[in-house]
């Protein structure tokens, strides 16, 4: 057996790479609807075993270079020594890299020597990028089809098929190109086909973008809402020596927003730094924000729960750490100050806010030590305020935003805190997912981030105004309340990219049948 290729292993690393360059804050996004297929002409003629190890190659190249992030989060937030940020970065890009590696090795039964194989890659990857949003709770981050959400007209059809659409066409492309390249260096016939059929459904998505970002602008009550970015470094976030600054920030903020008539206040993610549910002077300068205002007001707070078995203390009685979960909560409070309903964040972030390794807490100190909240929470802020609350990371799973709509939610608010995620990269891939959410279930969606960037995002994801990053600010806006948009997507969820899931396995379990053991098997079977 010849040895594989120099080349190969280049073109698989150079197709992470060019995938890399399509997200932002990189301005190369057309390079997604090609960057798979230097991978593609590699596999050609390989063994599956060689197969992965090149998928493997493009998938770290993808998740090294577009999650650069993770070292600055987990060294200067996280209290990690540099060399062990660098090797949690490599640990987890190298774990993320075996969902390219597995694509690579079964695209062979679903690969391009098949007439429909461009597609039958594109339900692959798709089906895998899928099941990545599960494991271990998911970790969604650098789902192909975001790399579009700058041409919005290409994303709108998450409507219908959710991202995993735009995902798919994406793979296709990139599959055809290959198969083109590899016929016409191979001296047969290119298959024109293919790249026709990928034109054609490129075209039909943009118009049906542009058609949808035509329609006519939401109707219903109009919601005026106060939007405050505190900019808190996160360094100083948690100082007991700063929590007095921090509440007079957002003192000052919400002073600002009282010139301006407003019918909800909205503060980023753990914007108060303490146990609100505690009460005393803290808790009560948090309430004069509604008091300014004369406003509801939604704010995040860490908060924390009794353990099973725990009996509640006395008055005065001090908890330990051994008595209670810690909770990652959002209050809404009446005009007067007086709380209304809160929220607890369901979906925590896998080795942030929690380890499936419980000794990793030991050995970590930026290892969060949260629990999930256990029932999700529509808000009622009166006048036909009914609103549902994202909280960070959830904003980047498709289903926790359609359940909320589901239940009767008419606006979709997103509090966060992005400072860990430094200046490049991580923020804007964060707010590009949050816009994706309003366009599914086409809601208005209202974001308040720590650091930036607030925005208020149209049904169609457009950010109609924002702040910038890093900046102390206030933002006002104006969000429709009217009868929600039954999407597709909001009725049938995820239907499009299950159904590319069932094909997937019919066609690996056609396949495995058709092997010869198999085969023999069945043919001795009959005869007896």
């Amino acid at each position: 057996m010849n040895g594989l290729a120099r080349w190969k292993p280049i073109a698989a690393l150079a197709s992470g790479l060019l995938l890399v360059a399509a997200f932002p804050i990189h301005p190369l996004r057309l390079l997604a609807w090609v960057g798979l297929a230097p991978l593609l002409v590699a596999l050609a003629g390989e063994p599956w075993r060689r197969r992965l190890l090149l998928g493997w190659i493009a998938g770290l190249g993808l998740y090294l270079g577009g999650l650069y992030w993770l070292v600055e989060t987990m060294h200067h937030f996280g209290g990690l020594p540099l060399a062990a940020s660098i090797l949690g970065h490599v640990l987890l890009s190298a774990f993320l890299a075996l969902y390219v590696a597995v694509f690579a090795a079964l695209s062979a039964p679903l690969g391009l020597e098949r007439g429909w194989g461009v597609w039958g890659l594109a339900a692959l990857w798709v089906t895998l990028e899928y099941l990545r949003s599960f494991v271990f709770t998911g970790f969604p981050w650098l789902t192909l089809g975001y790399s579009q959400v700058g041409f919005l007209p290409m994303v709108q059809i998450a409507d219908v098929t959710g991202i995993y659409g735009v995902s798919f066409v994406l793979v296709a492309s990139s599959a055809a190109v290959a198969a083109a390249w590899c016929s016409w260096t191979g001296g047969r016939a290119v298959p024109f086909a293919h790249l026709v059929g990928v034109v054609l459904t490129a075209a039909s998505m943009r118009a049906y973008g542009l058609v949808r970002l035509a329609a006519t602008p939401s109707s219903g009550d109009p919601v005026r809402i106060g939007l405050l970015q505190g900019n808190i470094p996160q360094d100083q976030k948690w100082d007991e020596e700063f929590r007095t600054r921090t509440i007079e920030t957002y003192q000052r903020l919400a002073q600002r927003s009282a010139e301006s008539p407003l019918d909800l206040l909205v503060l980023p993610e753990t914007s108060m730094p303490f146990f609100f549910q505690r009460g005393g002077a803290w808790a009560e300068q948090a309430r004069d924000l509604a008091r300014l205002n004369r406003v509801p007001v939604l704010l995040g707070a860490p908060a924390y729960r009794l353990k099973e078995g725990v009996d509640a203390p006395a008055p005065g009685a001090r908890l330990t750490a051994q008595d209670i979960e810690s909770l990652n909560r959002a209050y809404l409070l009446d005009p007067d100050g007086r709380e209304l309903a809160h929220y607890d964040k369901m979906h925590l972030v896998p080795f942030g806010e929690w380890s499936p390794f419980p000794f990793l807490e030991k050995i970590v100190a930026g290892v969060g030590n949260f629990h999930p909240g256990r029932v999700h929470t529509n808000f009622d802020a009166g006048s036909g305020i009914r609103f549902a609350v994202l909280i960070c990371y959830e904003a980047i799973f498709p289903a926790e935003a359609r359940a909320a709509v589901l239940e009767g939610a008419r606006l979709l608010v997103s509090i966060t805190n992005d400072a860990w995620f430094g200046r490049f990269g991580a923020p804007w891939q964060h707010l590009e997912m949050a816009q994706v959410r309003a366009i599914e279930s086409r809601v208005w969606l209202a974001r308040a981030a720590n650091t930036g960037v607030s925005t208020f995002i149209d049904p169609w994801g457009r950010r109609v105004s924002e702040t910038g990053l890093f900046a102390e600010a206030t933002l006002e806006g104006e969000v429709h309340m009217g009868p929600v948009l039954q999407s597709f997507y909001l009725r049938y969820g995820d239907a499009f990219v299950c159904a590319a899931g069932l094909v997937v396995v019919a066609v690996l379990a056609t396949r495995l049948l058709d092997r010869r053991p198999w085969r023999a098997i069945a043919g001795r079977a009959a005869r007896d």
